[in-house]
């Protein structure tokens, strides 16, 4: 399971005790240490895989096609 998906789940159950003016445990040192680890097990945020648009071979596509557009 992504670690966004359990900070949601946990969001929710923060916002539950919230409401039923319960202690929050969710802000406890191992909860905290849990998703941690569990962020970094899982990757983390995923890499950019865009490719550029600013390469030369589209440079130069765009500077001849420029006097059309304009």
């Amino acid at each position: 399971m992504p670690a966004t998906t359990v900070t949601t789940y946990i969001s929710d159950i923060a916002c539950a005790h919230s409401l039923k003016q319960v202690n929050e445990t969710i802000k406890s040192f191992l909860v905290v240490k849990a998703l941690e680890g569990l962020r970094r097990k899982t990757g983390g945020t995923k890499a950019d895989i865009r490719a550029p648009i600013a390469t030369t071979k589209n440079v130069s596509k765009f500077d001849k096609n420029l006097p059309k557009c304009i």
